[in-house]
């Protein structure tokens, strides 16, 4: 009797051990072995050593199990006869070995596999002749057992389990925005070239001019010679610190004193990649993209199409637009409009001070003009701001 009770246990433990054991993934084990409270730690570094033997583990757990089973059957067999032994054989296996051994296990695995792990090694060692070969044919005709998780399995783990592990929406938008920057491209965030702010190469870099890249608040400016479509160089808003508006420089003198170099991207660029090239800054932050590229006169050109930031990347890191008091508009797709634009144009009297100086009665000199219509602005912001809560 007592040996009927041993198999019945061996046969119990081991059949849970089965389906615990083999259902822990090796990769889970290693996120809790780094990360996992200190007791779940202890335990998953107990079972991975042996866990990562995946088929010899299985054939060592399944050899004890039959052997226990059948050696219960026989000597069942030799107390009970007829199908009365057939009857009680089988009520104990499905509920002694099967029933109650995998709802238990399906619960605390780890658990129950950690406070055993030295059953398990001893009948590996016990079972070795054959487990051992019967492992090493199974990973030759079905492979080494490989766990991985897919970006899209990543990114669904994530959204499913935030409830439970009380993460944020934006840190749950900002993973699932980091493992999308591979699938998207630099079209489908850029700016297009029409409503991007641009200056002519041929132009001159007066009063007016500079006025309105300081309106703009962009701090590169791109460059077209003929064509907005064809982008030779940048021009930085610092470039102008030491320029004179009454001297109306050129352009093209500028540009060409500080060639700055421009980053062209195809237009399939992954946005990935544009981060690893923005990170690394040697060709700004500022990308133009294009569409084709042709060679005339041994000289290289770019039919671009926009311009991609590094903002641009990182709003789509963050899922959010990223706006400023600069903004003209919230997005480059819906084109609404910034509550910062409908406050400056409030402001719109104040553009008289920018008229020139022949269509005024009073002629004051440009950088008066300036000064007033920046102390202005900045006396008037509180009233408009008043008004507009109004």
């Amino acid at each position: 009797m007592l040996v009927i009770i041993f198999c019945v246990m061996m046969s119990s433990l081991f059949n849970g051990l089965c389906l615990g054991l083999i259902a822990l993934d090796v990769t889970d084990l290693r996120v809790i072995a780094s990360c996992g409270t200190e007791h779940e730690r202890g335990n998953a570094r107990k079972i991975l050593p042996v866990r990562q033997k995946g088929n010899e583990l299985l054939c060592s757990i399944l050899l004890t199990s039959t052997l226990a089973n059948a050696v219960f059957t026989v000597l069942v067999d030799d107390h009970v006869e007829g199908w009365v032994a057939a009857i009680v054989s089988t009520l104990i296996i499905v509920i002694f070995v099967e029933i109650i051994p995998c709802s238990v296990v399906s619960r605390y695995g780890m658990i129950i596999g950690a406070k055993t792990i030295w059953l398990t090694k001893g009948v590996m060692i016990l079972t070795f002749p054959l487990s051992f070969t019967l492992g090493r044919i199974l990973n030759r005709i079905l492979g080494k057992e490989i766990s991985m998780y897919t970006k899209d399995r990543i990114k669904e783990l994530v959204k499913i389990t935030s409830s439970y592990t009380k993460m944020e929406k934006q840190e749950v938008d900002i993973i699932s925005g980091a493992l999308e920057l591979s699938t998207k491209s630099a079209k489908e965030v850029m700016t297009p070239i029409e409503d991007t702010f641009m200056l002519p190469l041929d132009g001159r870099l007066d009063f007016e001019t500079i006025s309105n890249i300081v309106r703009s608040g962009y701090s590169r400016i791109p460059i077209y010679d003929g064509s907005r479509s064809n982008i030779v160089s940048l021009l930085f808003t610092k470039d102008l610190a030491i320029l004179d508006p009454d001297d109306r420089t050129e352009i093209k003198t500028i540009v060409n004193f500080y060639n700055h170099e421009c980053l062209f991207v195809q237009e399939d660029t992954m946005l990935n990649n544009m981060f690893v090239v923005f990170k690394e800054g040697k060709m700004g932050h500022l990308g133009i993209v294009y569409s084709t590229e042709y060679i005339m006169n041994n000289q290289r050109y770019y039919d671009a199409t926009g311009i991609v930031t590094l903002e641009d990347v990182l709003e789509e890191v963050i899922k959010s637009e990223i706006v400023d008091e600069t903004d003209d508009v919230l997005d480059n797709r819906s084109k609404k409009k910034s509550s910062m634009v409908r406050r400056r144009q409030m402001t719109h009297c104040l553009d008289l001070f920018l008229q020139d100086n022949e269509k005024s009665n009073v002629c004051i000199s440009p950088q008066l003009r300036m000064a007033a219509l920046q102390f202005l602005s900045s006396g008037m912001y509180r009233v408009f701001l008043k008004i507009e809560r109004l």
